[in-house]
């Protein structure tokens, strides 16, 4: 969340920027899409930012683990399955935990802000 608010799409700075604007940008990109994805939007705004993405820095190591394409995984290390919910359908870190922010942050912040 804090490479999508330092590097996204985003007018202002991260203090201005209206939390539906934030959750709408984490919204996980249906698979055959044209739109860019999560990767691609924070890559080409951390480039536009004068990141070099290819260095040595540690900004860039952060950038390529978080974008490495994982493959499933449903076993442990040591060959015992993991339980359903612990199941990794596979696909980048930077993917799961937009995934995971936009979900909090729309069912318990912007539902708690609506209840209020």
């Amino acid at each position: 969340m804090a490479l999508m608010l330092y590097a996204g799409p985003f007018d202002g700075g991260p203090d201005q920027i209206p939390v539906e604007q934030l959750v709408a940008a984490l919204v996980p990109i249906p698979v055959g899409s044209n739109e860019p994805s999560i990767e691609d939007v924070v890559g080409q705004g951390l480039a536009e930012r004068g990141h070099d993405l290819d260095d040595d820095s540690a900004l860039s190591l952060l950038f390529r683990q978080l974008t490495e394409d994982l493959p499933p995984l449903a076993y442990t290390f040591g060959g015992s399955e993991l339980t359903a919910a612990d199941h990794w359908p596979g696909g980048t870190l930077m993917q799961e935990a937009a995934r995971k922010a936009e979900y909090w942050l729309r069912y318990y912040y912007l539902d708690a802000a609506r209840s209020a």
